[in-house]
């Protein structure tokens, strides 16, 4: 296995430039590059294979920046603030390292406050120059999203929500740019506009898709006007249309108890279990925290709260397992309203939606309420 030396103050004449960063790592091939950033004096790599030798270095050396292994348990991510609270320093620069390079797993890293999300195998040169970024001092770049979207209101709003979760957004309205921003701005994020002028955003994920160097970019789609679409359509052809708004319940429990990594898996199995239970063409995604949005174009309220009844039912019988390795179980609570009796704008239908939510959390949660309380 390689091995990075334990320096003291006397050690590495010639060395005393190259900041110290703590490598809480136990895969040898990882270990392996950040020696030989050693060796090359480009930074001064403390490994720790555990939680213990990670805090006892944080606490010894002026750390100048953190990396963190995500497989080293499911509570890598508390393990990076709890480094920070060692090193007395929560401004400490942090960047996690990982072979899941989807949205879940940035995310969550931009959540912690990460700076940089390094994905296995690590490649030796992007390595040393994403360790130089790093370590670089105030000017460290922030996660960095690019916008594809046509209505520029919305997203001028989006890019400011972005800027005050910590993150850099730029935002463009022409899909014929789009390669070109890409390589410009290099994002760890593209969110796209499902509606734009020229190719769909579903066409542009097939394109991307197709270029080895964009193949692994996570992208969201945005679909602002699709809610306002179906019911644009109920209402031409006389037809139903009931929302739902969900919420998993008792969730910040879950987050505080089993650790946030452990939490954002509970998010993407019910995001997948949505996904997978209903039809192409009903309308669904994450309306913000741990609520969801579902949208049933043709169904009637009764008729959507025997759905999300069965969803519940199948959601509260998957087992999750904690970062001590004990099980639990989550349950979801709805609140559901249709058009046309309980209103004709998204708005309405919302608000009622809402109030519903609420009424069946009053009610005791782990169950779907349809009709005023």
């Amino acid at each position: 296995m390689a091995t990075i030396e334990q320096h003291t103050g006397e050690e590495r004449q010639g060395a005393e430039d190259a900041p110290h960063v703590l490598v809480a790592c136990a895969a040898p091939e990882a270990l392996a590059l950040f020696a030989e950033l050693d060796r090359n004096r480009v930074i001064r790599a403390h490994p720790a294979k555990d939680e213990a030798e990670a805090l006892a270095i944080a606490r010894r050396f002026e750390l100048g920046a953190a990396v963190v292994d995500l497989e080293l348990g499911p509570s890598a991510f508390d393990l990076a603030g709890r480094i920070r609270l060692a090193a007395g320093s929560e401004a400490l620069r942090l960047a996690f390292l990982g072979r899941d390079a989807g949205v879940a797993a940035r995310l969550a890293a931009a959540q912690a406050g990460a700076s940089l999300f390094l994905v296995k195998p690590l490649d030796r040169a992007y390595l040393r120059s994403a360790i130089r970024q790093l370590v670089a001092g105030p000017g460290l770049e922030r996660p960095r999203v690019l916008v594809l979207e046509a209505n520029r209101s919305f997203s001028a709003e989006l890019v400011r929500q972005l800027g005050e979760a910590g993150m850099d957004a730029v935002a463009i309205d022409d899909p014929s740019s789009l390669l070109e921003s890409l390589e410009e701005h290099r994002p760890a994020l593209l969110l796209a506009g499902v509606a734009l002028p020229g190719p769909s955003g579903l066409d542009l994920c097939r394109m991307l898709r197709l270029a080895p160097r964009w193949q692994d970019l996570p992208i969201l789609l945005l679909a602002a006007e699709s809610l306002r679409a179906r019911l644009g359509e109920a209402r031409r052809h006389g037809r139903p249309l009931a929302l739902a708004l969900l919420d998993i319940d008792h969730f910040k429990r879950v987050n505080d108890e089993h650790g946030h990594l452990v939490g954002d898996g509970v998010l993407l199995r019910f995001g997948h279990l949505l996904t997978a239970s209903f039809r192409v063409e009903d309308l669904r995604g994450r309306w913000g925290g741990e609520e969801f949005l579902v949208a049933f174009p043709g169904e009637t309220a009764a008729a959507t709260e025997g759905i999300l009844a069965r969803l519940l039912g199948a959601f509260q019988a998957i087992p999750f397992t904690g970062e001590q390795g004990a099980t639990f179980h989550c349950t979801f609570s709805g609140g559901v309203a249709a058009y046309p009796e309980d209103g004709d704008t998204p708005e309405a239908l919302l608000r009622i939606a809402d109030e519903r939510l609420y009424a069946a959390k009053e009610a005791g949660r782990s169950r779907i309420c349809s009709t005023p309380p």
